[in-house]
């Protein structure tokens, strides 16, 4: 047996963990207003809207966070089955100081499959239902949009009239030569 399987953390945590802290690092670290805030105590152990807000923002290191997506993942995250992880996963990162963002990487490597949905619900917009169907709750306004911002916008349209890939397209103005 390892130091660290006797020590209570597996591999997996290990790498989850430094995986957060990595992304965490990467993305510059977490917003220093919304950062040193505590996280509020759970109102009769639920996690309301604006618990599930701070604990988005504590994870993505995001501090604009979208409201209404934000309601609409934490509804489709309770639907998935993942509404006692997310509670258990609130009161891990609560534990941990807000700026410390090593024991906020170990306490969401904690509660994996929580951390992986809810981070994965802010940054693509799908949430993996129980039947493994994804369901789309965001598309525009995810995380994944923020960061690639920059360099590729979300396309929201499709170009061209309605079925217009359906028909072959015109090669008469290309530059094409003759075989022969």
């Amino acid at each position: 047996m390892t130091e660290a399987a006797r020590a209570g953390i597996d591999r997996r945590a290990f790498v989850t963990g430094g995986f957060a802290l990595g992304a965490a690092l990467f993305l510059g670290g977490l917003p220093a207003a919304r950062a040193a805030m505590p996280l509020p105590p759970l109102p009769g152990g639920v996690l309301d809207g604006a618990a599930f807000l701070a604990l988005s923002t504590r994870l993505t290191g995001h501090d604009d966070l979208d409201e209404d997506l934000g309601r609409s993942l934490r509804a489709a995250l309770t639907d998935a089955g993942h509404g006692t992880g997310l509670v258990a996963l609130y009161g891990a990162v609560a534990k941990a100081a807000p700026d410390d963002e090593a024991a906020i990487a170990a306490a969401a490597a904690g509660q994996d499959a929580a951390a992986r949905a809810l981070l994965r619900g802010w940054y693509v917009g799908l949430v993996r239902m129980p039947d493994g169907s994804d369901r789309l709750v965001g598309y525009e306004d995810v995380l994944m949009g923020a960061v690639l911002a920059d360099v590729i916008p979300l396309r929201s349209f499709c170009g061209g009239d309605p079925h217009f890939w359906a028909e072959p397209p015109d090669l008469d103005d290309l530059p094409l030569r003759p075989r022969g």
